[in-house]
């Protein structure tokens, strides 16, 4: 697990144990992007009115100034990648994407390996090395989820 936090990017790798969440989950919205990778649990989530039961490899990507929040069954053991980022670090045509997009993507399990990644680099390097590389792996998988949207 990890949590790390810049001007520009908060990624973590967090674990809500049965029955002791770490996280409200209450309806919100903010204004930097935010993108959800599930490993396991049992979650609903809602982007917008929009609902969609998560399975494990799913994705939840949310623009900023949408309201989303998740239903989580407290007796499951709740599993999740969180990166949340400012529009700074996107090439304008990524903004564009996200924003045209539904906000679930199924079947993405393949891309977990950008999430490992993000555990090796924060076990491995130092702070201004892990920023660079986070971003990195985020710009990647970005670009391959939007361009096969499942």
């Amino acid at each position: 697990m990890f949590n790390f936090k810049s001007d520009v990017i908060d990624f973590a790798h967090k674990i809500d144990e049965v029955s002791h969440p770490n996280e409200e989950y209450e309806k919100h919205m903010h204004i930097f992007y935010e993108l959800l990778f599930f490993v396991k649990g049992d979650v609903i989530y809602n982007v917008e009115g929009e609902s969609h039961r998560l399975l494990k490899g799913d994705i939840v990507l949310i623009p900023s100034g949408k309201y989303h929040f998740a239903s989580v069954n407290p007796n499951v053991t709740y599993e999740r990648y969180v990166l949340k980022f400012s529009d700074k670090i996107l090439p304008p045509h990524l903004k564009n994407k996200i924003n045209d997009q539904s906000y679930f993507f199924t079947n993405t399990s393949a891309f977990y390996y950008h999430m490992r990644n993000l555990d090796n680099y924060f076990d491995s390097y130092d702070k201004d090395d892990i920023e660079t590389l986070f971003i990195t792996e985020l710009i990647q998988l970005l670009i391959k989820v939007l361009r096969n949207p499942i």
